[in-house]
């Protein structure tokens, strides 16, 4: 068949003796009936807008977020038809799950989209490391002929998968802490330090004190001989933005960074009236 259409033709199928003498004894009249038929299945991408993606974008995100993106596969047939999802690569299977949404799958029995109707199908993106994902179509659709399982030639729907999910990023300045060196007595000294977003997201911040038992860079110089100068370790007290840490007063101690920018968090030692070394983590 070139094209759709239900032909039908009929004729006789006669009998007779071979010779021809006795004429036709027997006619019997046969009908043939056939139907051509396409199988006409379209896909819809982000909701039918013009200029879509044809495939699953699901963007940027943070590592270990889920992301989800869907497209509708339209049956403009006459027939139902099954269809596979099949992943080209197990890395892939490992980090996009696509299934079936609308209407709801009957568990058990083989997936098929409905004459005249349409299923929605839901890609799932989730990783546990930066990945980026450059609209390869490592996702295909495969279709069948429902009552035979047969897989139908030539008619294989790509999806293309676009994704990148990325680390948050910050950077300090200076790295290794803030020293004030030696102060006399009853006097202050304010210095600052920076916090900046290396990172294609915002991100909250919130400086808080070691907890008292835990092991930190002052413990190790504490231990030493000759070191019994160090003031004893305190609490942190936090009032609105503002973190006091013994003689330290940290100012802003919260606060959200957007990717790009930078917090100056100021930094205010005051010395009390006895000689002591103060160091705070």
């Amino acid at each position: 068949a070139r094209g759709r259409g239900k032909p039908r033709i009929q004729f006789n199928v006669e009998a007779q003796d071979a010779l021809g003498l006795c004429g036709v004894v027997q006619r019997v009249p046969v009908a043939l009936a056939a139907e051509a038929y396409a199988v006409d299945l379209a896909p819809v991408f982000g909701g039918g807008d013009e200029g879509a993606f044809d495939g699953l974008d699901f963007g940027l995100c943070r590592v270990v977020d889920a992301r989800t993106a869907t497209l509708d596969i339209v049956n403009s047939g006459l027939y139902e038809v099954g269809y596979e999802v099949r992943y080209r690569r197990r890395a892939i299977e490992a980090l996009v799950r696509v299934v079936q949404t609308q209407p709801p799958p009957v568990e058990g029995e083989q997936a098929r989209i409905p004459p005249g109707g349409k299923i929605t199908l839901e890609g799932h993106f989730k990783s546990e490391q930066e990945v980026s994902l450059d609209a390869a179509p490592d996702i295909r659709v495969h279709f069948t002929e429902p009552l035979t399982g047969e897989a139908l030639a030539n008619l294989t729907l790509p999806l293309k998968v676009k994704a990148r999910s990325v680390f948050s990023r910050y950077a300090l300045v200076p790295s290794r802490g803030v020293s004030f060196g030696p102060l006399f007595v009853g006097t202050d000294k304010t210095r600052t330090f920076e916090i900046s977003n290396a990172g294609e997201f915002e991100w909250n911040f919130a400086i808080q004190g070691a907890p008292l038992d835990e092991d930190t860079p002052r413990t190790a110089a504490t231990s030493r001989p000759k070191t019994g100068m160090f003031a004893p370790r305190s609490e942190g007290k936090v009032t609105g933005t503002t973190l006091t840490i013994g003689a330290f007063v940290i100012s802003p101690c919260t606060g959200t960074v957007q990717s790009g920018a930078s917090q100056t968090v100021t930094v205010k030692f005051t010395a009390g009236a006895a000689a002591k070394a103060f160091m705070e983590t």
